[in-house]
């Protein structure tokens, strides 16, 4: 299974500050997450992080636009 972060967790990993991460993670086509529920907490997968890092499209988000 693949290792999920939280965003305080992403932000540590990419060096970048968690309201940087939160606010790609609400952006389209920015770094792919998913929310439990509205006001839920976000879990980024690792791939997607280092695709995002990458200024890449994660498998997912290439997944949703086919």
């Amino acid at each position: 299974m693949e290792k999920r972060y939280t965003s305080a967790e992403a932000a540590l990993v990419a060096k970048r500050h968690e309201e940087t991460i939160t606010k790609a993670l609400r952006q389209l086509g920015g770094l792919h997450g998913t929310q439990s529920g509205r006001k839920g907490r976000w879990l980024i997968r690792e791939s997607c992080l280092d695709a995002w890092l990458d200024h890449l499209p994660c498998a997912h988000q290439m997944a949703v636009a086919a």
